[in-house]
């Protein structure tokens, strides 16, 4: 049986926002930006602690 690595209970999530405009009559005007950007990282050390981060771009 393998050893039980600390990563085993490492959490990796992330959301972010884009926005999306394609006028009817003008489809060439569509655009797409890229408003925000969130990675997060979190791992449980016990029951009663446990570490979570963010990161946004």
């Amino acid at each position: 049986m393998a050893k039980p690595s600390p990563l085993d209970k490492l959490s990796i999530w992330g959301y972010g926002e884009m926005y999306w405009s394609r006028p009817t009559r003008q489809s060439e005007n569509t655009r797409a930006d890229f408003a925000r950007g969130v990675f997060s990282l979190g791992h449980p050390f016990d029951d009663k602690t446990r570490f979570n981060s963010e990161f946004e771009i």
